[in-house]
């Protein structure tokens, strides 16, 4: 290659073989020669503004190929440092966000289930009371459904949780406390909580579950906590309708099946939150309804 031209910037060397090349590649290196204070060819012909390059060009001979090489510049050492620690704490600042307000979707498997389906999910059990009603209208029924159950409540109960899991009901991780303030403290304090509940779980069972529900849903809680579960490998699980039987104080069967259908409207896929607390007898009462109602709507019921 014959080379023509040498032309010396502060921070590059060009050389120089082609009119055409130069005008086709002149973008690509405009960040790099916008740097440089001055260019100056072998005529003579100086552009102190390297941005000019191409009113300069006119006078460059017929070649091949554009060649750069980068040489020492502290001036632009200092510009880079500086940006590349703005870029540093603005990344941190954007990863932040992201795990706060990029949360995964629910993560259900619809697989074998109609067009229309719902997930039955009953929280805070189990309970002497409540549960087994529970249980013999589901079995009636033939529908299966989701139990997100707290550790401490199966003492005394192991037989309830028996059979929710010989009766083919999904169990799912609420908590072992149930205490807000403690499980809410720290990513170690939620874990510890969470696996104390799993290890329940499995001395009855004989398995342990990969589903979870935040105790008060996850819409509010920070994003270290939310990752700190993904990152323990449990898939969370929210509600899209709700009986609002932990809402609505002295709720009779008949309300709570118009807050299922109310909030239901319009969705082909439904996550419904119920309890079976001790306190929630009016929750099974209307759970026959509440099936009765979505199976007459064309709903599949499925179990997480």
């Amino acid at each position: 290659m014959n080379i023509t031209t040498l032309y010396h910037i502060d921070a590059y060397f060009l050389l120089i073989n082609n009119e055409k090349t130069v005008t086709k590649n002149l973008h690509k290196f405009f960040i790099l020669t916008c740097a440089a204070k001055h260019m100056q060819n072998s005529t003579g012909t100086r552009a102190y503004n390297i941005g000019k390059l191409s009113a300069a060009r006119q006078n460059l001979p017929r070649g091949a190929c554009i060649l750069w090489k980068s040489a020492q510049n502290k001036d632009m050492n200092k510009k880079i440092g500086a940006f590349t620690a703005f870029m540093i704490i603005f990344s941190a600042i954007l990863l932040h966000y992201f795990a706060m307000y990029n949360r995964p979707p629910i993560n259900i498997s619809y697989a074998d289930c109609a067009e229309s389906r719902i997930y039955l999910t009953f929280d805070d059990g189990p309970s002497d009371r409540v549960t087994p009603l529970i249980l013999d209208t589901l079995k009636q029924e033939k529908v299966k459904a989701t139990f997100f159950i707290v550790g401490r409540s199966v003492n005394g109960r192991e037989k309830i949780l028996k059979r929710m899991h010989d009766e083919g009901h999904a169990i799912g991780v609420h908590s072992y406390s149930h205490d807000y303030k403690s499980i809410y403290a720290s990513p170690a304090a939620l874990l510890e909580d969470i696996e104390k509940c799993n290890d329940v779980i499995e001395s009855v069972t004989g398995e342990r579950s990969t589903i979870y529900r935040f105790p008060g849903g996850s819409y509010n809680i920070a994003g270290n906590l939310v990752s700190a579960v993904l990152k323990a490998g449990y898939t969370y699980v929210d509600w899209n309708a709700s009986l609002r039987d932990a809402e609505i104080a002295g709720a009779t069967p008949e309300q709570l099946l118009e807050e299922a259908k109310k909030s239901s409207a319009g969705k082909t896929k439904v996550v419904l939150l119920c309890h079976d607390g001790t306190s929630k007898t009016p929750t099974a009462k209307a759970l026959k309804s509440v099936i009765e109602y979505f199976r007459n709507e064309g709903y599949a019921f499925c179990a997480l």
